[in-house]
């Protein structure tokens, strides 16, 4: 599923710490980028504070078949607004500085039908018909250095 978007979003964050934690403030910038031919508007540009794990689920078919299969799971825990109804014109670039506080408590998942808890940071944009990381989400995706954290973190660690 190729999301096609020219908007391209790169967040950077200023003295990031070695863990977080509950509470924790977290400073920087988003850059985003209109690489199209058009002018767009940005509709929303967002970072929103995401929990993602993968659960083992059960499915029974109308035939009463069962199987059972890893479902990504992504829980908002909070979203920070950064701008609506602006526009960037082709070619060129913006910066918006953010200054956050992460949300007062989190809680890793654990179960045996439970893997890959960790949490995220992702920094959208909406220009179009629904929110995306961008045209290369590696660069609006950050790995929190999370106690429990069942992936590499982006910084930190």
């Amino acid at each position: 599923m190729g999301l096609k978007t020219k908007i391209h979003l790169r967040y950077e964050l200023n003295d990031p710490p070695n863990m977080v934690n509950p509470n924790d403030e977290l400073s920087g910038t988003l850059n985003i980028e209109n690489q199209d031919k058009k002018d767009k508007k940005i509709k929303k540009l967002f970072i929103s504070c995401v929990e993602v794990y993968e659960e083992y689920t059960k499915n029974t078919d109308a035939e009463n078949n069962v199987t059972w299969e890893w479902k990504d799971k992504r829980n908002e825990l909070k979203r920070y607004d950064l701008t609506t109804a602006e526009k960037i014109k082709s070619g060129d670039s913006k910066r918006y500085e953010f200054d956050i506080k992460l949300p007062g408590s989190w809680r890793k998942k654990k179960g045996d039908k439970l893997r890959g808890w960790h949490l995220t940071l992702q920094f959208m944009q909406k220009t179009g018909m629904i929110a995306t990381l961008g045209a290369n989400p590696d660069d609006a995706l950050c790995v929190l250095p999370v106690e429990g954290s069942e992936a590499s973190p982006s910084f930190g660690g």
